[in-house]
């Protein structure tokens, strides 16, 4: 006796701890998934692992339903319009309702006979409970730094059932890497939540946490909860919050927005320990723009320190000479510091420098840089106004001596607008054998902004010599055997043209009268400086 009784409480603390699917039909709250369907004599439709079948109709207005599970049949019956048919689904819970909305015999009114009948059906399946979960925060990003943050993350979660069906034993739990309880509850618990009902407000506070990094954080709220088959349906929600670093370098990097050429520009980069705590082993190094500008003074843009909080220190101070026109950024100012392993990085922002003014380069080239005495070579001189503001160019060129002008131009002297350029030429003749160098030009610039510089572009060298047979083809070869010679392999002799003679037959063609290229010379010289008092 003592035994069964036994056995009668554990049966009843079973009950009590496991809840047994005992609803009846009735207690069903139904999901529409076929609103209306048409279904003619034989037909058939599907819905998940259930078959309907409209089997048969008779003249007294009924249609003959019948209802397969997985292929077998489970229920059968004639139904009139707004008779259902209802399943309870003992085994999985999926129970199924089919309800007659309107049959349409389709009687032959000659024959009194059924042509083509229908049966319009709607079918319902047993609703579910749906978890809408709503997180919401005082605040999307919290900085321990300041004072107004000093309260905590405050959470806020509701929970509404937008499903089909009530849910019952509801548990809510929140959690959040790295965050610690401040007040409130993890786990709340609602008893109940009907169709379309919206629990209380749940609220919860946690402590700020410290981070040496900004670092994003989601708050998680999980909802579990059972409908009337003791199903479980959990849904799941984050909101997620930004950190703040407890301590933080901040690297300002401060110059002019614009310059003009032949000022200079000032640098100075500055930093901060914005934060809680104090930064030790702090490695900075700047760089310069690797276009555009000179340095100026000789600082080391590299250096070792540390802050405390909320220190402020002027790291480095430069001035840079602009050398080009244009829009440069200059590049980020880098510290880094290591804790526990990790090391951090702070960049500065990079300022933008517009450069004005004009560019002048000049330069200067030969049209053969090899000629005999007698022949001509030809020099270009090219000017360009590479910046962005127009300039006045004044520059010229000088003929050295044992070459002569011929023709063209020595000098300019014009307005040349930015992104234009300038040639002048002038041919020169020579004279006598030798190594001649053409000087540079020279010359000066100056815009409408009294922007002035002077300049000198590259110098030239130009060959003169006489072409000669080769003697021989290689050095062990006798001097006497001219007939092993290249004819068509010019050698360019240096020296006096006397010398040179010697070593050839002259003709009559060839011969040159002693005296006769120095009288020449002083004729040509004179005719240029007369040329140029002129002028």
């Amino acid at each position: 006796m003592q035994a069964q009784s036994f056995s009668i409480m554990i049966l009843i603390i079973l009950f009590l701890i496991y809840p047994v699917n005992a609803y009846e039909i009735e207690d069903v709250q139904w999901d529409s998934v076929i609103d209306s369907k048409t279904m003619h004599w034989g037909d058939r439709v599907d819905v998940d692992e259930y078959t309907i079948e409209t089997a048969d109709f008779d003249d007294d207005g009924y249609v003959y339903v019948n209802l397969y599970k997985n292929g077998v049949g489970v229920k059968y019956a004639p139904m009139q319009v707004g008779d259902s048919l209802d399943y309870r689904d003992v085994d999985d819970g999926h129970d199924i309702r089919v309800y007659i909305k309107e049959i349409d015999l389709d009687i032959d009114q000659w024959k009194g006979t059924m042509q083509h009948p229908t049966a319009k059906i709607s079918v319902y399946m047993r609703g579910l409970p749906e978890f809408d979960i709503t997180i919401d925060t005082n605040k999307d990003t919290y900085d321990p730094r300041t004072t107004a943050s000093v309260d905590g993350i405050e959470v806020s979660v509701k929970v509404k059932n937008t499903g089909e069906a009530d849910a019952y034993d509801i548990t809510l739990r929140l959690s959040g890497a790295d965050l610690d309880l401040k007040d409130g509850d993890l786990v709340h618990e609602i008893s109940e939540l009907s169709i379309g009902e919206t629990s209380e407000t749940f609220v919860t506070k946690f402590e700020i946490p410290l981070f040496w990094e900004e670092t994003d954080i989601d708050i998680t709220a999980t909802v579990e909860g059972y409908d009337i088959n003791n199903d479980l349906h959990t849904e799941k929600e984050s909101h997620k919050v930004t950190i703040k670093p407890k301590s933080e370098l901040l690297i300002t990097k401060s110059t002019v927005d614009e310059v003009y050429m032949g000022n200079n520009v000032r640098v100075k980069v500055s930093m901060r320990n914005w934060g809680l705590c104090s930064i030790s082993g702090i490695h900075v190094e700047d760089s310069l723009p690797t276009t555009g500008f000179e340095m100026l003074d000789n600082v080391v843009l590299e250096k070792d320190l540390s802050l405390a909080p909320d220190e402020s220190v002027v790291l480095f101070e430069y001035s840079l000479k602009p050398i080009n026109d244009g829009k440069y950024k200059l590049p980020p100012t880098e510290a880094t510091f290591t804790v526990d392993g990790i090391t951090y990085t702070a960049k500065s922002q990079q300022p933008e420098i517009q450069v004005d003014g004009p560019v002048i380069e000049i330069s200067q080239s030969l049209s053969n840089s090899k000629i005999h005495i007698g022949e001509t070579s030809t020099v270009t001189v090219t000017i360009k106004n590479s910046g962005n503001r127009p300039a006045n160019v004044k520059f010229s060129s000088e003929v050295p001596e044992g070459l002569s002008f011929v023709s063209g131009d020595l000098f300019v002297d014009q307005v040349l607008d930015d992104g234009k350029s300038v040639t002048y030429s002038y041919v020169v003749k020579a004279t006598e054998n030798g190594t001649f160098t053409i000087p540079p030009v020279q010359g000066n610039f100056i815009d409408l902004e009294n922007y002035k510089g002077e300049m000198i572009s590259n110098s030239l060298s130009l060959l003169v010599g006489e072409q000669v047979e080769s003697e021989s083809s290689s050095p062990s070869q006798s001097s006497g055997n001219s007939g092993s010679g290249n004819d068509n392999d010019p050698i360019f002799t240096l020296g006096d043209p006397a010398e040179s003679e010697n070593t050839h037959e002259n003709t009559d063609d060839n011969k040159v009268e002693p005296g006769f290229s120095s009288l020449l010379g002083v004729i040509i010289i004179g005719l240029l400086y007369m040329f140029k008092q002129q002028r």
